[in-house]
């Protein structure tokens, strides 16, 4: 009766061994591709300034999150070293991280399938042939940001602008633009 016991025992022990082995390595090449969250921080429920539209509840820790979310990331964008995972008001895995200054957030369901991206950058980023059509119905205006939706393979340019007496806010979808806000500066 014994010798049962320690065998099932022993058998527990390495099995117990083993998953902290692989966790261990799993946590090693993930950490490798920098996108482990700061463990000391603990963000508070709030309005994100980065993404005024969701809000952020805690970053995340990496047990935490999908590994596929997390496989798909590390496939798509390989040299990011300042990702952060959170959890957004809607149920979705974000990352957020900058690179080449764009910031961006990539969004992920429960299940660790891709959802949508959003990009935030300047006009020097925008594609040239979405400029061109921009700036050649607006050319006294000047583009001061550019905010990129991607979802099912569809693209989406939100350009923020201004001239001497006007902002303006154009949509851009599959080369048709309109307008969605107009201020007077006056």
């Amino acid at each position: 009766m014994k010798k049962i016991f320690f065998r099932g025992f022993t058998g527990l022990f390495l099995a117990f061994v083993i998953s902290n082995f692989i966790y261990s390595q799993n946590l090693a090449i993930t950490t490798n591709h920098k996108i482990q969250p700061s463990a000391g921080k603990n963000l508070s429920q709030s309005k994100s300034k980065r993404n005024p539209g969701s809000t952020i509840l805690n970053e995340l820790k990496l047990n935490e999150i999908n590994i596929k979310a997390v496989r798909n990331f590390i496939n798509r964008y390989k040299n990011v070293n300042d990702a952060k995972w959170f959890k957004s008001s809607n149920g979705l895995f974000a990352v957020y991280f900058t690179s080449e200054d764009i910031k961006s957030f990539l969004y992920y369901n429960n299940r660790g399938v891709f959802e949508y991206m959003i990009r935030y950058y300047n006009e020097e980023k925008l594609p040239a042939d979405i400029r061109h059509l921009v700036k050649s119905n607006y050319y006294d205006f000047s583009i001061y940001q550019v905010t990129e939706v991607t979802r099912n393979n569809k693209i989406a340019y939100v350009v923020k602008m201004e001239d001497k007496t006007l902002w303006k806010t154009i949509k851009v979808v599959d080369g048709e633009m309109e307008v969605t806000e107009e201020y007077s500066k006056r």
